[in-house]
This record gives structure tokens, sequence and C-alpha cells, in this order.
């Protein structure tokens, strides 16, 4: 039995693939990753790979406000601050390898810490 990545129905959208062959050609281990983030990223909040860069292009004011209130949603389902971190990571990543410049200035509390660390 072979396994396959939860999200790999992602590589089918030709802009994914990329983003993700760019990150694979540094390391295979972080590109794994970070698809897995934002395939998670997608279904925590209902919305594609696609649909995060049309919302960011179109409004990068209610984006921000938008990925704020999803990072206050976690915190307040005591998530950890490693696990929030992640998902701001990865959208931006995401974003600027399609060109969005875009500051993710909300703060993620107890960000720099594992769940040991509480």
């Amino acid at each position: 039995m072979t396994m396959q990545p939860k999200y790999r129905e992602l590589l089918l959208d030709d802009d994914v693939r990329r983003w993700f062959e760019n990150l694979k050609a540094k390391s295979v281990l972080t590109a794994t990753v970070a698809l897995r983030n934002l395939g998670h990223y997608c279904e925590l909040t209902e919305t594609t790979p696609s649909e995060i860069l049309s919302k960011a292009r179109a409004n990068e004011k209610d984006f921000r406000y938008e990925f704020t209130d999803f990072v206050r949603k976690l915190e307040k389902e005591g998530k950890a601050g490693s696990y929030i971190a992640r998902f701001k990571k990865v959208i931006l990543s995401w974003l600027k390898f399609n060109d969005i410049r875009l500051q993710l200035t909300v703060n993620i509390a107890r960000g720099k810490r594992n769940t040991n660390n509480r």
C-alpha cells in the first residue's frame, strides 16, 4: 500500500503545483508540510487556494481582518500558538509566490512556544 498525501488533489491546480515544486526544489519536507498546511487552512476556512488569492487581491484589508478573526478563533479554541503560526507562514508563502506582498500583522498569542511551554 502506498501512502498518498491527504491534500494531493491541490496539486491538480497548476499554480499550487508550481508553488509546491518551487518549495520542493529546496526541501521536499518543507514543500510537503506547506502543502498539508495550505490544504488544512482551506479545509478550516472552507476556501480554496485560488479563492485566497482572489480575496487578497480584491481587498487586502478585508483579507487581513478575516485572517485575524481566524487566528482569534483558534486561540479561543485553545490551539497552541505554534500551531496557529504555521498558517500565517504558509499563507504568506502562498501569497508571495503569487506576487501578493501583504502584511499579516496579526500577533499570535504564544506564537513562539510549543505545547510543552505553556
